[in-house]
This record gives C-alpha cells, structure tokens and sequence, in this order.
C-alpha cells in the first residue's frame, strides 16, 4: 500500500512497499526521509443488509411476504459478509433474520390453513362478541315456554343474549329466535323458532318454505358487489342438498332439509329440522310448529356437524 511522505524542500511524493522505519531517498533534494508506519486498516463496518433482516422479521409478523423477505434479506446479508469478512460484519444479525422470518413464514402458513382449528380463532371470536354470550346454566336447554328442550352437546355451546346477532350473513335469520346458541370454536350456531300456524310451513311445503325464508330480499354486503344484482337487493335462493322425513319425536311428525346459504362468496350449510302434530283427519292443523336449526360456514362444517346433529337428535317435548 503506497504512503503518502512530505519532504521539508516542498516536495510531496509517495512511496511504495515502503516498510515502518524505512529510509527513502526525496526525488527532488535526495534528502532521505522516514516512514513511520502505515496508516491503519478500517475497521469492518455492520452490514446493513444484517440489521435489515430482523427488522423485517418482526415488522412483518404474521404476513407471509414480510417474513419471507426477511429470510431472504438475512440470506444475502450472510454472503456478502462472507465475501468481505474484512470489511463487513453483523452475522449473528443475518443469521437471527433468517431463522426468525423462516420460522414466522411457516406460522403464518399454517395460521392461513388451519385458521378455524387453532384456539385463537375461538378466542378472537368470543372476544368480538363480549357482551353478547353468557354460559348456558345447565346443559339442557329450554325454550322459553318450556315447550321445548333439547342438550348442548358440549360445554363450549354458550347462550347469546337476545337471541339475535348482527352477523352479516346470518343475523338476517336470527331475528324470531326463541333460543340461540353459538359456539365460538366451531363458529357454530344451534337456534329454535316457534311459529305461529299463520307463518309455519305447510305440510310437505318444507322446501318451498325455507326457499322463501331464505330467499327474502336484503341489502347486499359492503360495497354492493356481492351477488347477481349489483344494484339492488338480493333475492338468492338456497341451495337444498337434500331432505327426508325423521321418526316422530313425542308424538311430533319431524322433516330434515339440508341446505347450503350462499351470500356472496361466503356459503353457511345448514341442518334444518321442523316438528308439528299430525294433522286432524278432513281437517287443517292449527298447531304451532317448532323448527330447530344447526349451521355453520360450509368449510367448519364438517368438524361442528356432529356436535350440531347430537343436539338436534336430543330436541324433546315434554308432556
């Protein structure tokens, strides 16, 4: 490395491979001059690719790109240093960045997948509905004129105040409920209506009537661009998978439906169950009906419809 020397004469030159306490002649006065050493080496500087890193990492918790740029950020960071470790430091920085946003990457991917199965949804959601749930005070639940009963199946069923939500797909069709029900695992609903005769379906109407109830005209959903009329309400029918007739349950005739409730692009499968005395020979029921409901997004259904069916399946009617 070459050194810069000054001689008293003036002149100013420089010297190459020129040792520490080396004598060299000036070229203008030949007067012999000394060096006293080479200038120091710079010290590494940290690499800003490293500190980068697990900013990222940390700023971009829980989102795939943050976290993933994060890694690769820590990863280039790692062969720049090893490229120029005499200029270049921050490996352990590089080195947290890419575990940390690989790490993350892989939560979040698994969040994105299983989003229904973890326990933290369940949480989020019950906390959305704080006010709104109390415990149910014992495990068979009663209708209001305890006409009807039926069991929750497990302990995380809760009781929603008011029987009625404000649920954008959902709330719609809670507003007569007698008894409602929501557990926030599953994000599962169990409901029970007493209707008039006036408003209940009539015999072997069950289909018809539930494409009514279903099909009523709304408003659409944020933005007005969620189903086939984008500018005025919405008139979808659901979509009736398939339907029989049960065992009479304490001497109730009993019908199954079971739809699928499409808003948008969020679909609901639900178990629809309805309960009337025989009609009267030559004669008109003029007997309320007792429907019972169990539903939940179609993508949860299949972990919640067990629970759902064995609550049904327990639906009595006392004398």
């Amino acid at each position: 490395m070459p050194v810069t020397l000054t001689c008293e004469c003036g002149a100013r030159f420089e010297a190459e491979d020129l040792p520490p306490g080396g004598a060299v002649p000036c070229p203008e006065c030949k007067h012999e001059l000394r060096a006293h050493g080479r200038p120091a080496a710079a010290p590494p500087r940290l690499s800003f690719a490293a500190l980068l890193s697990p900013l990222l990492a940390l700023a971009g918790a829980f989102t795939v790109v943050g976290s993933g740029l994060a890694a690769l950020v820590g990863l280039y960071a790692i062969v720049e240093i090893r490229r120029a470790p005499a200029r270049l430091t921050g490996a352990p920085f590089a080195v947290a960045g890419v575990v940390l946003g690989g790490l993350l990457s892989l939560v979040t991917l698994a969040g994105y997948l299983r989003a229904d199965d973890l326990p933290l949804d369940g949480w989020l959601r019950a906390r959305a509905m704080t006010g709104q749930l109390e415990p149910l005070p014992a495990a068979q639940v009663s209708s209001s004129n305890a006409e009807c009963v039926f069991t929750a199946p497990s302990s995380g069923w809760m009781k929603v105040r008011g029987n009625k939500t404000a649920h954008p797909v959902v709330g719609e069709l809670q507003q007569s409920c007698d008894v409602l029900l929501f557990n926030p695992r599953l994000n599962a609903y169990l409901d029970l209506t007493r209707l008039a005769p006036n408003v209940a379906p009539p015999p072997g109407g069950m289909t018809e009537w539930l494409n009514e109830q279903f099909g009523k005209p709304r408003p659409p959903l944020v933005g007005n661009d969620d189903g086939p009329n984008p500018t005025g309400d919405l008139t979808e029918r659901p979509a009736i998978v398939m339907g029989e007739d049960l065992p009479a349950v304490d001497g109730l005739q009993a019908e199954e439906r079971l739809l699928v409730h499409r808003r948008g692009s969020v679909a609901w499968r639900f178990i629809v169950r309805s309960y009337r005395k025989p009609f009267a020979p030559g004669g008109v029921a003029m007997a309320t009906v007792w429907v019972a409901r169990g539903y939940a997004p179609s993508r949860r259904f299949a972990s919640a419809e067990a629970e759902l069916r064995a609550a049904l399946d327990s639906v009595r009617f006392p004398p």
